[in-house]
């Protein structure tokens, strides 16, 4: 998802549009990453620390699993850099709350990603809901889970198994649930979760 949907899909389109973007990969793999930044005209670091106390970002954009997101963020906002996350921004609320402090208190600018409501079938929705159209919603049911795949040189559907184990920061409720909570927020506030395992 960080390679296809944020990195190729967004920014190095917004790269092409003559936006002035310098864009540095860390990733768990060094020879692997090392191999993507070069085709993409990227650069590469091998060391995220090493990166974040460097001085030379203005944004820091985490796309990786959420197990250690919290820590991660948490550094690069004491290095004063802007944050941009995928979700969840943490996985426990004490988490979140300690890193919206956190950014407050230090100035950076911090957000995170809610790309699927700015998609077609989404902003008709919002535009149904405002108009009033459908009457009163007594009932949503949203059966989510996804698989990913690039759409580049036929490749084949594959699911990042992470989004769905625990023990390596997924979860249907602290990755996938993340993913779709907000666009029910569109319908309605969301006033409790109930969660069974």
């Amino acid at each position: 998802m960080g390679k296809n949907r944020h990195l190729i899909n967004s920014l190095l389109i917004l790269r092409a549009e003559n936006f002035d973007l310098e864009i540095t990969l860390v990733g768990r793999n060094f020879e692997s990453t090392s191999a993507l930044a070069k085709d993409l005209g990227c650069k590469v670091e091998l060391d995220l620390q090493t990166s974040i106390n460097s001085g030379n970002f203005d944004i820091y954009f985490d796309c990786a699993p959420p197990q250690g997101r919290a820590e991660r963020i948490a550094s690069a906002i004491n290095a004063g850099i802007n944050i941009y996350s995928e979700k969840p921004l943490a996985i426990s609320i004490s988490d979140i709350i300690r890193l919206v402090n956190l950014s407050e208190t230090r100035g950076v600018i911090t957000g995170v990603v809610a790309d699927k409501k700015f998609t077609p079938g989404f902003i008709a929705l919002q535009r149904l809901l405002d108009e009033q159209t459908m009457g009163n919603i007594l009932n949503v049911n949203c059966d989510f889970g996804y698989w990913i795949a690039s759409g580049l040189d036929g490749q084949k559907l594959q699911r990042p198994s992470w989004n769905y184990m625990k023990a390596k920061g997924g979860s249907l409720v602290n990755d996938i649930f993340p993913h779709w909570a907000y666009l029910l927020e569109m319908i309605a506030p969301v006033a409790e979760v109930f969660s069974y395992t």
